[in-house]
This record gives C-alpha cells, sequence and structure tokens, in this order.
C-alpha cells in the first residue's frame, strides 16, 4: 500500500512528459524549417551552457559520452562529434525524431535511447564523461536518477550536472525581507520549499517540480558517490520581468555569467562538474 502513492505520482508525470516535453521545447527551438535553431530571446543562455560543457567536459576521441535527457540533442551534437562514441537517452521518443532528423546528425557515433532517467538502458559504467543538463529539477526521485547515473559512469568518470537554481541566495535574501516586512502576506511557493525536495502538489501540474540552491546540488551528489570538481554559474538567479532582462541584455548576461565562475550560487543556472568515486 506504501508504494501506490509514488506508482501513482510516476504515472502522472510520466503523462505530464508525454504531452508537454516537445510542446515545452518549442519557447527554446524552432525546428519549423527543418534544422534546431533557438529561439533569438534564448540564445545567449544555450551558447553559455554550450560554451561551458565543451570546457568542462574536454571530450576527446577516446571518451565515450553520454548525454541524459539530451532532447532535441542542441548540446548533443557539438559535444558528440568530439567523442569517440555516444549515446543520447531520452524518455520522449518525439524529441529524439527531431535529433535524428537533424542534417549534421553523426549516425556514425550517436546512438539514440528511449529511456528515463531512472532507468538507463546502457551497461555499467559504460561512460566515461556524462551530462546531464536541466533534467532534475523535472524528475520524482533525483537520488535514484543520480544512483542510476553513478552506474552507468566508470569510476574515475566525469558528470556535468546543469540545474537551474530557484533557491540562490539572492533570492532567499529577498524572501526574508519580505517576510520582515509583510508578516501576514500569503506565503509564497519558494518560502515553503525545501532545497532540492520535491513538491508533490506541483506534479503534473507544471514541468517544474523541484528547486535547487548550490548546496543541495552539492549535497545531492555527495551523498550518492561523486566528488564535486567545479562549479559555474550561467546568467544571474532572478524572478519576474528582471530575470528575462538579464537573460536577453547581452552585456547584462556576459557581466553576469563572468561573476558566475566566481560566485556559482548567484547564476539563474549552475552546471556542476563531478568525479564518480570507486566503489
Amino acid at each position: 500500500m506504501s508504494q501506490r502513492p509514488e506508482r501513482t505520482s510516476r504515472s502522472i508525470l510520466q503523462r505530464y512528459h508525454e504531452r508537454h516535453m516537445e510542446g515545452g521545447q518549442q519557447g527554446y527551438f524552432d525546428t519549423s524549417e527543418g534544422e534546431l535553431r533557438v529561439r533569438p530571446e534564448q540564445r545567449l543562455w544555450w551558447a553559455a551552457h554550450r560554451a561551458k560543457a565543451e570546457r568542462l567536459l574536454q571530450l576527446n576521441s577516446s571518451d565515450f559520452f553520454v548525454d541524459l535527457g539530451c532532447g532535441e540533442g542542441f548540446l548533443t551534437l557539438p559535444l558528440a562529434r568530439q567523442a569517440g562514441g555516444s549515446a543520447g537517452v531520452d524518455l520522449a521518443f518525439s524529441a529524439l525524431q527531431v535529433l535524428k532528423q537533424q542534417s549534421d546528425f553523426p549516425a556514425a557515433n550517436l546512438r539514440l535511447v528511449v529511456a528515463a532517467g531512472d532507468n538507463i538502458s546502457l551497461v555499467d559504467g559504460c561512460a566515461d564523461k556524462l551530462l546531464c543538463n536541466h533534467v532534475l529539477e523535472h524528475v520524482l526521485d533525483d537520488d535514484v536518477v543520480m544512483q542510476e547515473i553513478y552506474r552507468v559512469v566508470r569510476p574515475g568518470g566525469r558528470v556535468l550536472i546543469g540545474l537551474p537554481l530557484a533557491l540562490g541566495p539572492q533570492i532567499r535574501l529577498l524572501l526574508r525581507l519580505r517576510r520582515w516586512l509583510f508578516p501576514r502576506a500569503r506565503r509564497l511557493q519558494l518560502e515553503r520549499v525545501e532545497p532540492g525536495g520535491v513538491v508533490v502538489e506541483l506534479i503534473g501540474k507544471q514541468s517544474h517540480i523541484r528547486f535547487y540552491s548550490l548546496p543541495a546540488v552539492y549535497d545531492l551528489l555527495e551523498r550518492n558517490g561523486f566528488c564535486v570538481l567545479r562549479a559555474e554559474g550561467v546568467g544571474l538567479g532572478w524572478r519576474g520581468r528582471l530575470a528575462g532582462l538579464f537573460r536577453r541584455h547581452r552585456l547584462l548576461f556576459g557581466l553576469c555569467t563572468a561573476l558566475g565562475r566566481l560566485w556559482p550560487g548567484i547564476g539563474d543556472g549552475v552546471l556542476v562538474l563531478a568525479e564518480r568515486g570507486a566503489e
């Protein structure tokens, strides 16, 4: 009986992603002309992720690379070309079809796999390097996903985890100020969230069901057998209209992303490089 609510939540989450995964990506990408193009308002965001992923992973021809939650493959394609072999894994078959139809799809060294993050259809220890970019905020159990990543990555292999930071220090400070200035105001959702925990009432209602701070990301990695090597922020974590301004203005975005190399916890998103320990 205790497992029934979890099975129900998993079923709801599965149906949500099947309905909304491809449509949600249309906010980032345009595939109307048969090629994957980043929408203008998202170009700075995705360009920063691509540059950081290439620099942090340092793929070479001896590496087998896995992109878990690869989607339509905007990051998968350039990274797969740098590796000796690669696999793109995603829950959404429709997204993988878009990836496969790209004119520069490297069929010789990129295998596509339909699988969920908590049951990756790859053999133990096959990956030298693995990217999991903006996936964990969508999953029911991030520990289970990290345990699967641990299984798939060889000892000493490296993972790069990308996440949005909804609970950065500047946001937490604003929430405290709001509570102090308006003690009787209705509590906001972010004030009720445990960093990294799943918000059960959001399952099936919106895409993000987890909200992270950087310490919560570190804790997730370390308790699942990974040693954090480096973290870099992307943009500046903010809410409302200011968030859009920081993403669209080249000078502001570049400055905030540069600061994110020094203080990754202030980022709108973060990329965390970690190494898998021995058994």
